[in-house]
């Protein structure tokens, strides 16, 4: 009897799920996950104030579809500043919007410049918008330390 009982829900189950998926028929597995992620979720900064470190991070396009990067921002850009590249010891603003072709990804440059000998949170706000106009939020999480200037 037991055997019969559980027979049953695992078929309730099945119906139940039958039901979810029929509701989603028209989409693809592709719909419900996200189409961009970074490289890594935090970046630790460490220098001494009045001098700058800078670090990479890749946006990564998980889709087959092309996805553009609408802002690129950071909540303390008086610190934590977003670049599209780096040369001549200076880094260069990252201007947005661009597309990810699918399945490629882009390199973006984040500095850190201590103002004082602090520590400092922050965060790079990453907004990107599919082809099915479907939008999606990343976050990285910076911290930086602002050392005392060694001379």
């Amino acid at each position: 009897m037991k055997r019969i009982k559980m027979v049953v829900t695992v078929g309730l189950a099945g119906v139940i799920l039958g039901a979810i998926l029929f509701g989603c028929s028209g989409s693809t597995t592709e719909d419900f996950l996200p189409n961009v992620t970074l490289s890594i979720n935090a970046l630790i900064f460490e220098v001494p104030v009045d001098s700058f470190q800078i670090q990479t991070v890749t946006i990564k396009n998980l889709s087959t579809k092309n996805v553009t990067i609408e802002r690129i921002t950071s909540t303390n850009d008086d610190v934590f500043r977003v670049g599209g590249y780096f040369t001549n010891n200076e880094l260069v603003e990252l201007e947005t919007p661009f597309a990810i072709e699918g399945n490629g990804a882009r390199a973006i440059y984040i500095g850190f410049y201590p103002e004082e000998e602090s520590e400092y949170q922050g965060k790079i706000v990453v907004e990107s918008i599919d082809i099915n106009s479907n939008s999606e939020t990343d976050l990285l999480d910076l911290t930086g330390t602002g050392l005392p200037d060694p001379d």
